[in-house]
């Protein structure tokens, strides 16, 4: 299978794009493989580019939009296997839970405590440290993670998050 455009410039949108759309036109099934070849350059590495292939490597797992965010936000600095590696310990994970009960956020904790070869990574030190620290960290991205955002993947409120905000600053 091959996707490709031709655009005036390059980003990770358009990468996305070519991506979702080449999986759309060739009619995948949900569960197969998609291999990608690329030059690696930044468009590819792009946090668009990132999503979208964490979210083909992550199906048929239901997740939402703000966990995938995470999962990329997580993933930053991974190479495709890598991803795939962690989207395929997420499902193992899902599958043993039995889906009710959950939750990404343990999933990814676990997945970095177990990977030895994600040491150098800023999330695995997060997402190892304390509960308060990751909240500041995700909120600190900007406009990545909103408040409501931060309290769905930490499962409270949204008052919760913003006392524990304030008192960690």
């Amino acid at each position: 299978i091959v996707g490709w455009e031709v655009y005036e410039n390059e980003s990770s949108e358009q990468a996305a794009d070519v991506l979702r759309k080449t999986r759309l036109t060739e009619v995948l099934p949900i569960h197969q493989e998609v291999l990608l070849h690329s030059d690696n350059g930044s468009p590819m590495k792009g946090a668009t580019m990132l999503a979208t292939i964490v979210k083909t490597y992550s199906l048929p797992l239901d997740i939402s939009e703000s966990e995938l965010k995470l999962l990329a936000w997580a993933s930053d600095g991974f190479s495709g296997a890598d991803i795939e590696t962690l989207c395929n310990s997420l499902k193992r994970t899902a599958v043993m839970e039995k889906d009710s009960s959950f939750s990404l956020l343990r999933a990814l904790e676990n997945y970095f405590l177990l990977s030895a070869d994600t040491e150098t990574f800023f999330a695995r030190k997060l997402l190892m440290g304390s509960r308060d620290e990751l909240m500041k960290a995700l909120k600190s991205t900007g406009s990545l993670f909103s408040q409501k955002e931060i309290a769905k993947l930490f499962n409270m409120g949204e008052s919760t998050v913003s006392r524990l905000l304030r008192q960690s600053t």
